[in-house]
């Protein structure tokens, strides 16, 4: 109903019309019986519900600070903050949810354990976009337990949602989280797809977990769950060939875990995670006060930050220790491992299980997608997978339906297979020989398939599984680059001059990211010094000896081979596969500083890599320019 003070049309105010004085509310001429009394309360109504507002939004800029801007971590004093991150987890390009990349995302943040995090949040942050049709939920589930649910708005909006943790989901050391999308397309008018026609973006950066430290992180397990996504390793002074041993070993099984790996000779300035490497003696020098006591690996200060310290170089067995579940017994400032051997994968196959891939059971309508990355190095005896055998739980579906399975590798369909029938199904798809790189992925889309169709038929959503025993079957062989892996499975030797003592950090920066993406998952490696390869495979870093004959060569500022003679770049690295007279090799060449990146390798026999994208050199030594066909006129 419309006020009639406020009608447009001009529409005459309502009020006496017997010609009887009309004044201000409340005065004697106001015409009003109890005009005092009308007057007197509308100031002190109006005042109360101000006061009562004022209240309300004093609380809760109280209990949730970052509505009005403010971050509550920034009256908590710098050694009591936790924050741990997506990217923190190595995930770089956030999260995404989608009726194209799945709808529903697991991942596990650490947290600390022995310092207590009070008050715990999920902070979920990014970007939506909904149809305007639709009608989609986020749900959020901690410890497989409904922690958070809500309608997404439609159209593109940004995602603020926080998530109060419970205090047992941190008491383990970890924070399981599971998201998913839910819903559908109106059905006002006829939708015959059953996409959510939703996208869902987790910034990688700000969706994390957080809360206040009871104390300051005093322990070795929990000032290495504290670790950021980029990571510092600073070797004071000029440390000897067993410090760099162990600076690049700790930092291959680092970058194998998803961080980003920088070697200096002093603390740097930029944020990031520190862990220094050196003798009591030159960690002190850097400012570095330990918490207590004797070890190998101290958990320490500097500042206020939690900084670790590793004071003895045991290359063998300090990285594995902080880069594995082992470390969980760490629960002091001091630690002193002595052995810690794995167990590797064996056999003739891998488990979806054994790769980490998350296969709950989850809701399908018309389609569900499964990604299976993995990359060959960490295969058994570095094999190619030839075959992918499925086991799936579908459930019985009306006489005009059938259960289809797609299987894509890095892009290409592999095979469409349809389920012979309901209930616990085996099948196998074949993978294509030579489509192989050395980092895969494998994509698996269940589809429920119907002959009829149309708006009169209703949507019914079913529960599958893809079990956890389905399995990558080995066997194949690769060519160039992919068959490095399968070389060095039974171990290998770094192979070193001298000089790379020279400069340390510049070195090992470029050593590590090949190091890391050709050696096996937590892989100890020999290393030997100004040697020539022997009876073991090798990776040669360096400058290449004349009597192994490189397919390219690096001298003189020229990059050479049979169908090249270029100037080198200023920064990169020529990474080829070579034989000696007894052992198939691995050779990296330096040129400058390289950078972090790895391309995605694959069955080229050389590749230089720069900045941007790199330069595939086939087997005869020509340059290898994709495509190598003119391109299209009248563009």
């Amino acid at each position: 109903m419309t006020d009639p003070t406020d009608d447009p049309a001009g529409t005459p105010i309502e009020g006496p019309t017997d010609g009887a004085a009309v004044g201000p509310p409340g005065s004697p001429a106001d015409g009003r019986a109890g005009g005092a009394g009308v007057g007197g309360w509308a100031p002190r109504g109006a005042l109360i519900f101000l006061v009562v507002a004022l209240l309300v939004v004093a609380l809760a800029a109280l209990l949730r600070p970052s509505w009005f801007g403010a971050d509550p971590a920034d009256d908590v004093a710098p050694d009591r903050r936790f924050s741990t991150t997506l990217l923190d987890l190595g995930v770089e390009d956030g999260i995404r949810l989608s009726d194209d990349n799945g709808t529903s995302a697991s991942f596990t943040l650490p947290v600390p354990v022995d310092s207590r995090l009070e008050d715990p949040v999920l902070r979920l942050r990014g970007t939506t976009e909904v149809a305007e049709s639709g009608t989609v939920f986020l749900r959020v589930l901690v410890d497989g337990v409904a922690a958070y649910v809500a309608e997404l708005p439609r159209g593109t909006k940004d995602l603020d949602a926080d998530v109060d943790l419970p205090a047992s989901s941190v008491r383990d050391g970890q924070v399981q989280v599971q998201v998913r999308l839910t819903g559908n397309l109106g059905q006002r008018r006829c939708n015959l797809t059953t996409d959510l026609g939703s996208l869902v973006v987790l910034d990688p950066k700000r969706t994390r977990v957080l809360g206040e430290l009871d104390e300051r992180l005093q322990t070795v397990r929990d000032q290495v769950a504290d670790l950021a996504h980029e990571v510092t390793l600073v070797l004071p002074g000029k440390p000897d060939q067993k410090w760099f041993e162990l600076a690049a070993r700790l930092g291959a099984f680092l970058t194998q875990q998803g961080h980003v790996i920088d070697f200096a000779d002093k603390v740097p300035k930029h944020p990031g995670s520190l862990v220094l490497l050196g003798s009591l003696e030159d960690l002190a020098d850097l400012g570095w006060n330990p918490v207590d006591g004797d070890g190998t690996v101290q958990a320490g200060q500097k500042g206020d930050r939690p900084v670790l310290g590793v004071i003895e170089p045991a290359a063998d067995v300090v990285p594995t220790f902080m880069t594995t579940d082992v470390v969980r017994t760490a629960d002091t400032g001091v630690a002193s491992p002595r052995t810690v051997d794995l167990e590797q994968l064996e056999g003739k196959q891998v488990t979806l299980n054994d790769l980490g891939v998350d296969t709950p059971v989850v809701p399908i309508t018309d389609r569900r997608s499964w990604r299976v990355p993995y990359t060959l190095a960490d295969l058994p005896g570095g094999s190619v997978p030839t075959a992918l055998r499925l086991d799936m739980l579908v459930p019985p579906t009306v006489d005009d339906a059938r259960w289809w399975v797609q299987v894509r590798l890095n892009d290409d369909l592999a095979q469409s297979i349809q389920l012979p029938g309901a209930g616990r199904q085996r099948v196998t798809a074949t993978l294509p020989a030579g489509a192989e790189l050395l980092r895969n992925e494998v994509v698996i889309t269940l589809l429920r398939d119907r002959d009829v169709g149309g708006c009169d038929v209703r949507q019914t959503s079913y529960d599958v599984q893809l079990l956890p025993a389905s399995a990558l079957v080995l066997g194949g062989t690769g060519a160039g680059l992919t068959t490095v892996p399968a070389t060095f499975a039974d171990g290998f030797d770094v192979i070193l001059p001298t000089a790379a003592l020279d400069d340390p950090t510049v070195s090992l920066d470029a050593l590590v990211p090949t190091l890391a993406e050709f050696s096996g998952w937590r892989r100890n490696t020999a290393f030997d010094w100004d040697a020539a390869p022997s009876a073991r495979p090798f990776l040669l870093f360096g400058d290449t000896p004349p009597e192994l004959s490189p397919l390219v060569t690096v001298a003189d500022g020229r990059i050479t081979s049979t169908g090249l003679d270029i100037s080198t770049f200023a920064q990169g690295l020529v990474v080829q596969t070579v034989r000696s007279q007894t052992q198939a090799g691995l050779i990296v060449t330096p040129v400058g500083e390289p950078g972090p990146d790895v391309p995605d390798y694959g069955r080229e026999v050389a590749r230089l890599v720069a900045d941007g994208p790199s330069v595939i050199v086939n087997a005869d030594g020509r340059v290898v320019s994709v495509p190598a066909v003119r391109a299209e006129s009248g563009g």
